[in-house]
């Protein structure tokens, strides 16, 4: 496979790893310009407020600490490849009737949740591992970086962590001076080039996330304006999208407003405390970075927050894809494990070459 990165960037992404530097490689959605940051200590970053230009990874948990990897500790590279197109070669993989069964043991348990009237909706997830013949992390950033041109694409690597790779859809949030925009991204059907037949189950799970995206930001800001609901493709599925933008009060930072819309109901549920204790106590494993959010500060530019989806965890030649869905009380338990079987198929694109 020809692989476009430059022998420039494939050296100190090795390079970087082997001398276990911290970095964070990633391009934004429409963009073939890359950015590479390799900080120039081992250091583990962890401030409290986001306060300086850096690269930000927040888990989902808000009780645990954000990792933060600061722009001026760290050499910068940049390039604009020339990234074609990628044909997508199908893998299959059948997930494992244990591992369905699990899966759908935990959604019929939401279910009665919900139906006991003590939540609306719960996002429930799990954790698939693939085990890989070798982790070729130049493969991977080539792969990513085609294969989902309109996604906001990263590399990030810690040695107290490992790898995370993703292509998330999903901007948590977009500030540039008082300016922000935010979007309720949420609903999925399988995607193949048309206009999926959106059903009610999921026009009500979007407008959850809408009207609680809402409700957070109402004190926050000065003005808000809503778009109509619009469907938005990513990859192999597509999601449901409304547009919020508007002005935040002189008083309001981008860590108010990241801290007031995570998590939001796309990735845990409705009402958020309930359906977060819910996943931290039944889901089969940790979420970690899953579902938290990351992005770059830039308070002289444009500060960009994404919601960690579509992504894997990397560690001793496995790679940990995480997936999950939206459940309310008329979820179907098979049906949620279809949704998930098929949201895996965005990150195997990824490793399909290196796949055992």
């Amino acid at each position: 496979m020809d692989i476009m990165l430059s022998d420039t960037l494939q050296e100190r992404l090795i390079n970087s790893a082997d001398k276990k530097l911290p970095f964070i490689l990633f391009a934004e959605p429409n963009s073939n310009l890359v950015h590479l940051y390799i900080q120039q200590s081992d250091t583990l970053f962890q401030p409290d407020q986001i306060e300086e230009d850096g690269f930000v990874m927040a888990p989902f948990d808000d009780k645990e600490q954000i990792w933060f990897l600061p722009f001026s500790k760290s050499e910068y590279v940049s390039e604009t490849l020339d990234l074609e197109p990628l044909k997508t070669i199908p893998v299959q993989r059948k997930g494992t009737k244990e591992a369905q069964q699990q899966h759908q043991e935990l959604v019929s348990k939401g279910i009665q949740f919900i139906q006991k009237a003590k939540a609306e909706k719960i996002v429930l997830a799990r954790e698939e591992k693939i085990e890989l013949e070798t982790w070729n992390p130049v493969v991977v950033a080539h792969r990513l970086l085609a294969l989902y041109p309109s996604a906001f694409r990263f590399m990030w690597y810690h040695p107290l962590e490992g790898w995370w790779c993703g292509a998330t859809p999903e901007t948590l949030i977009e500030t540039q001076g008082k300016r922000f925009f935010t979007m309720a991204l949420a609903g999925t059907r399988a995607y193949y080039g048309e206009e999926p037949r959106w059903r009610t189950k999921e026009r009500n799970e979007q407008q959850f996330v809408t009207d609680t995206i809402l409700d957070e930001i109402s004190s926050l800001c000065q003005t808000i304006r809503v778009s109509k609901t619009y469907t938005q493709p990513a990859g192999s599925v597509a999601h449901l999208r409304t547009d919020i933008k508007g002005n935040m009060l002189p008083t309001t930072t981008l860590n108010d407003m990241a801290r007031a819309i995570h998590p939001t109901p796309a990735i845990c549920g409705t009402p958020t405390e309930i359906a977060k204790q819910f996943i931290l106590k039944e889901e089969h494993f940790e979420r970690k970075f899953y579902a938290g959010f990351l992005g770059i500060v830039e308070k002289k530019n444009k500060s960009r927050m994404y919601v960690n989806l579509r992504s894997m965890r990397v560690n001793d030649n496995f790679a940990s894809l995480f997936v999950g869905g939206g459940i309310t009380y008329d979820s179907n338990p098979q049906e949620e494990w279809i949704e998930t079987c098929n949201k895996t198929h965005t990150m195997l694109q990824v490793i399909q070459p290196l796949i055992k």
